[in-house]
């Protein structure tokens, strides 16, 4: 089964557990920056929690599969449309043979995981299948024109379904990885992804007005 990507939006990232053992030589941990996310993605259409995803930096991601095939998406929440329906969210969805796929703007969030039955088949670099952009090792971002295959066997253990996540709540500072709710609004304007590594994000934020004091 191939995908095939028609578009990759700001930054599209091939993402497992990533690689350890090699900071001696310069070589960060990468990975998925979410990784219970990514592991959930995994778990709910029976992939190991350790194949390879795809992370979707603010949406912008459409591919079409030439296969039937489960699909399920975490992380941070966006509208997913399969042959231009919407889909839930955090729960397995199936992609008929030939349907185009596409995952929208985050309403909050930076990154949403796509996790496809089988796994991301990629070749992996010193044991790990992440695309690392402060080394730039591992595969290259994924772009429009792009074919990417599933691999390997569905584990038996873990069963299709959905996840109901409710009155769980996540405490958010600014700087590092994580972004504050109200900051991410900004990012629902156009905006890119830097270029150079996945810790940054280059937005675009409307004209800031000054607080009147009461």
């Amino acid at each position: 089964m191939t995908l095939h990507v028609e578009a990759a939006g700001a930054l599209v990232t091939v993402q497992d557990r990533g690689r350890t053992g090699f900071a001696h030589l310069g070589v960060p941990r990468a990975g998925a920056l979410d990784a219970p996310a990514a592991e959930l993605a995994n778990r709910l259409v029976g992939n190991d929690p350790g194949a390879a995803v795809l992370e979707v930096v603010l949406g912008g991601l459409t591919l079409r599969a030439d296969r039937g095939c489960w699909v399920a998406a975490t992380g941070a929440p966006a509208p997913m449309r399969v042959a231009d329906v919407p889909r839930g969210h955090a729960r397995a969805e199936w992609v008929p043979a030939g349907a185009r796929l596409s995952i929208g703007t985050p309403r909050t969030g930076l990154r949403t995981y796509l996790a496809v039955a089988g796994g991301v088949a990629v070749d992996p670099v010193l044991g790990s299948r992440s695309t690392d952009t402060l080394a730039w090792v591992g595969p290259e971002p994924v772009v429009a024109g792009e074919a990417h295959a599933a691999l390997g066997r569905l584990h038996a253990r873990h069963r299709l379904g959905h996840v109901v996540q409710q009155g769980r709540q996540h405490q958010t500072a600014p700087g590092r990885q994580l972004v504050g709710e109200r900051r991410v609004e900004h990012l629902a304007h156009p905006a890119r992804a830097a270029a150079e590594h996945r810790l940054g994000i280059v937005g675009q934020p409307q004209p800031m007005r000054p607080l009147r004091r009461k």
